[in-house]
């Protein structure tokens, strides 16, 4: 039996029973991830939704009356190099301009455990239907590589144009066992020596009075947000990179979900005090045992020795083992502490499609183009 397939064009029509579905299907699928929830998703859509042209197209999925699947989509004119226009479909909770990114790792299409290759199948002939709308090209960023949905969906939508399937990113992420000691014991002798220095010299600096303070009333979010606001310029003005926080809508979306997360208790927002001023802001969420590390900000104004953020993860990671979760995930990126704390590094990939077209056509010859230039540049 095919799936019946509908597209929601406005958030209107996106009533308290649809969301109570669409959360039920998250949980009850394989890509259990807090971004794929609609408490994520719409949110992200009140901020980010009028901007740029966006439309709504919300495909739902249902086996008779059972919703099995959802896959958050948006239209939009995108534009590339050149000038040269596509109308693109992205997935809710992406296509920010960069300076406002809210970097929404894991997002996908949901489906039923069991109904993921019946889901790919009826997405692919959704996409077919003109109420989508004219499009040209499909973007699928910021894919759980580890996840079942991604190579389904890769094998199923091929034959509606060229398609591109790569990996675009990795994050690193410890598995937690039962005990601190054990997660020590996974990681290599010298990065456990440099774990246990950091926290020693961390507690004889602050003379062992440091404070672990946690946001948890919505009365303190406007002064947590500054605090972590604060630290994050700092630490990145001394790189003379731009501060996140300073992008309106950045800050708006963080604004709005983070009551939300509270009230899920999936958000754990904490700094270190010491002599009376924070140190460092950790903004974490936690959601099916998970711990996930999404931003931080640090202080400049201390020894070279005193290591801010191998500290404040290294408790963080004590705490979620204490608290049960299974694990502490750094999200996408590279960065040095998340390969030290880290045992291991998921994949993210990304999933496009660029439908036979004459602005296909100009899209190539651009790439070609610019990649002709570059050569003799680098010739000359």
């Amino acid at each position: 039996m095919s799936l019946k397939i509908d597209i929601i064009e406005s958030s209107v029509a996106i009533d308290q029973n649809l969301v109570n579905e669409w959360q039920k299907l998250v949980e009850s699928s394989a890509s259990n991830e807090l971004t794929q929830t609609p408490r994520w998703l719409l949110t992200w859509w009140s901020v980010f939704g009028t901007h740029q042209g966006r439309q709504l197209r919300l495909i739902t999925f249902r086996r008779k009356s059972e919703l099995v699947g959802v896959a958050p989509f948006v239209l939009r004119r995108h534009y590339y190099p050149m000038g040269i226009p596509v109308w693109r479909l992205e997935l809710l909770g992406s296509g920010e301009d960069e300076i406002e990114e809210i970097c929404s790792d894991y997002i996908g299409v949901t489906a039923r455990r069991g109904e993921e290759q019946a889901v790919a199948k009826a997405l692919a002939e959704a996409l077919e239907n003109p109420l989508l709308g004219p499009w040209e090209e499909i973007l699928l960023p910021r894919l759980n590589g580890q996840s079942v949905m991604p190579p389904l969906l890769s094998v199923a939508l091929k034959p509606l144009g060229t398609l591109r399937y790569d990996v675009s990113g990795g994050a690193p992420y410890s598995p937690l066992p039962n005990t601190w000691d054990e997660y020590l014991g996974a990681l290599s002798s010298s990065t456990r020596y440099m774990i246990r220095r950091s926290l020693r010299a961390f507690e004889k600096w602050t003379d062992g009075d440091a404070k672990l303070v946690r946001l948890e009333s919505k009365s303190q979010i406007d002064k947590a947000m500054d605090i972590l606001s604060n630290l994050h310029g700092e630490r990145w003005a001394a790189e003379k990179q731009d501060n996140i926080f300073d992008a309106p809508r950045f800050m708006e979306f963080h604004k709005a979900i983070i009551p939300e997360l509270m009230e899920s208790n999936a958000l754990d927002f904490h700094w270190l005090v010491a002599d009376g001023k924070p140190l460092i802001a950790v903004y974490n969420m936690t959601y099916g045992n998970r711990v996930h590390y999404y931003q931080s900000g640090r202080t400049t104004a201390v020894p070279k020795k005193i290591r801010l953020g191998i500290v404040a993860h290294a408790m963080a990671i004590q705490r979620a083992i204490e608290a049960g979760h299974k694990e502490y995930d750094f999200l996408d990126g590279v960065a040095q502490f998340k390969m030290q704390l880290a045992t291991d590094i998921r994949p993210l990939r990304m999933l496009q499609v660029y439908r036979p077209s004459m602005v296909d056509k100009l899209r190539r010859l651009g790439i070609q183009g610019r990649q002709l230039l570059t050569k003799l540049q680098s010739a000359s």
